[in-house]
């Protein structure tokens, strides 16, 4: 028996056939366990450069800076909305649609869209 995550990633340009359940949901699983782990790298990528200009704008002007404490607590809010600052997400999506293009082919898997539990529910009257 092949490993289906493999069979999976190697079947990405193969758009004839049908795929079991038993081939799909491992590499869909796998897939989506990546794409959160890409968001996350890249969630951590874009903010961390946002994060360091906002305490370059604190440094040089500390009049933006809150700092409250007490027992068990300590708290500090930069605001710079007076300088224009906002993170950019370029990077961001770009990772998405490098991470998203493998899997979107394979949604639904032709076995799940033709059988009779992936029909939606019949709404009006």
């Amino acid at each position: 028996m092949t490993n289906p995550i493999i069979r999976g990633f190697r079947s990405l340009t193969r758009f004839s056939g049908r795929d079991r359940r038993s081939q799909f949901w491992p590499y869909a699983g796998v897939a989506v366990a990546l794409t959160f782990v890409a968001m996350g790298a890249a969630m951590v990528w874009v903010m961390s450069s946002f994060w360091a200009e906002a305490m370059q704008i604190a440094q040089a002007h500390p009049e933006t800076v809150t700092v409250e404490s007490g027992p068990g607590y300590y708290s500090r809010s930069v605001d710079v909305s007076d300088y224009g600052l906002m993170p950019d997400f370029t990077a961001f999506f770009t990772v998405m649609g490098v991470v998203w293009s493998p899997t979107s082919p394979c949604w639904p898997p032709p076995s799940v869209a033709a059988s009779t539990t992936w029909e939606s529910p019949p709404f009006g009257g």
